[in-house]
């Protein structure tokens, strides 16, 4: 053999070798990298559907390049489009089972968009928000005859009989679902959940927040408006914990009860949002979450699908909960929190509030802190409720400004109150709720 030759036959064998070594590599590297692009791809379009988008072109585009620069090679493969297509499901399959809403979210928020377009709301919107005090029932509801409630239907004719303009249309929607159900404590305490449906809360005249949204929605419908059921969480420090028996709560560790539902009901091209559960109360006729500013609800409110915060700046969770918790009256009083800018404040034995009132504000601003209860549970205490520690805080106005100051002795989390007082003993109001953690 030649020595042209035998170096011929050499480097093709080189070749031959490094050929069926990137072949092995290729064979291991392959399903890990289209795993990793599957991952990214659900990880981008979940962040920004426009990354996504661009990440998906670019590599077609680049493929298309390769393609032309090397006519000879199959770019594209059914094979190719297999393996991709496979370890694409599969990433999304893993993505989902970690965290469903990472999916759900922006599939639920493209439907949302596709199907309500619900647009942040302008400074331009004009509601009746915050509605008189002295504010009661729609007439209408007041005086609603028995023949006119035999059913759903037939209550939403007496009311577009009665009641021709739309704003005092979803009043009177609103007035008759806090009128005609009682929030069912039940559910609460024994965990027996009754069908949360229109038509059978209409029928037992009780329900839980699904159960009251769902009757707002089939009954605004019914009238002719249009009305969406939103789901989402409330403050974790909101949740109906107290009314909870300590073993249903042990039993159910997992359990989130920030769950919540309410509505949005769209006026004059604008969605309102109303929360008729939490205007049920057996003190006195309340509206303060009948279309209150969304600034307003997304203090105490976080829907699950964001496109119904109705803001231009988006919360998340994380921001949410750590947002001063202000409540409708804090804003219908034109108050102004000046500090602190946080919920949970860290302090150590002072905690100091700073709130700004109108110069004609004729009620006084006033605090007490309750000590936070152990969240341990002990087999010794299922049947005995830890007693809350309450305290009033010093108050002193300046110049316009309420400066309060509370004492705390013992390490802990403490919930601060606000209350807005009047000048008789049953007038008062609760405006906003705060934390100190003390070291």
């Amino acid at each position: 053999m030649s020595n042209n030759l035998e170096t011929r036959f050499l480097t093709e064998l080189r070749k031959r070798q490094r050929q069926q070594k990137r072949q092995k590599l290729l064979k291991v590297v392959k399903p890990l990298m289209l795993v990793g692009l599957g991952l990214a791809l659900a990880y981008a379009v979940y962040i920004a559907p426009a990354i996504g988008l661009l990440l998906v072109g670019g590599v077609a585009i680049a493929g298309l390049i390769y393609q032309r620069r090397r006519p000879n090679v199959v770019w594209l493969s059914k094979k190719r489009l297999r393996y991709c297509f496979g370890f694409s499901l599969l990433a999304l399959a893993l993505v989902y089972r970690a965290n469903p809403n990472l999916l759900n979210a922006p599939v639920g928020n493209l439907y949302v968009r596709l199907a309500h377009n619900p647009l942040p709301q302008s400074e331009t919107i004009t509601t009746n928000w915050p509605w008189p005090a002295e504010q009661q029932l729609h007439p209408a509801i007041k005086t609603i005859p028995a023949d006119a409630e035999t059913s759903i239907a037939s209550v939403a004719q007496y009311i577009t009989q009665s009641e021709t303009d739309p704003q005092q249309q979803v009043k009177a929607v609103h007035d008759y679902v806090i009128q005609h159900l009682s929030y069912d404590r039940d559910v609460l305490t024994t965990g027996r959940r009754p069908s949360q449906e229109a038509e059978n809360v209409f029928v037992a005249q009780k329900a839980v927040c699904e159960g009251y949204s769902k009757l707002f929605q089939a009954l605004g419908q019914a009238v002719g408006l249009e009305v969406a059921y939103i789901t989402g969480d409330v403050r974790r420090d909101l949740a109906p914990i107290d009314v909870i028996p300590k073993l249903y709560r042990a039993a159910s560790p997992q359990y989130d009860w920030t769950l919540h539902a309410w509505n949005a009901v769209k006026l004059d091209d604008h969605w309102q949002l109303v929360d008729t559960t939490w205007d049920d109360s057996d003190r006195k006729y309340r509206s303060n979450y009948l279309m209150p500013p969304a600034n307003v609800m997304i203090s105490s409110h976080l829907p699950t699908l964001s496109a119904w915060q109705l803001l231009d700046q988006q919360k998340n969770k994380q921001t949410f909960e750590q947002s001063p918790l202000l409540l409708p009256d804090f804003f219908v009083e034109g108050l102004e929190l000046v500090s602190p800018g946080v919920y949970t404040t860290e302090v150590e034995q002072v905690g100091k509030i700073q709130v700004k009132q109108p110069l004609d504000y004729q009620r006084r601003v006033v605090a007490f802190t309750r000590k936070e209860a152990r969240d341990d549970f002990s087999i010794w205490d299922w049947s005995t409720e830890e007693e809350p520690t309450e305290k009033i805080c010093d108050s002193q106005l300046t110049n316009n400004v309420t400066e309060i100051t509370c004492e705390l002795v013992d390490t802990g989390n403490y919930q601060v109150f606000l209350i807005s007082l009047g000048e008789t003993a049953g007038d008062w109001l609760r405006i906003g709720q705060l934390k100190f953690h003390v070291a």
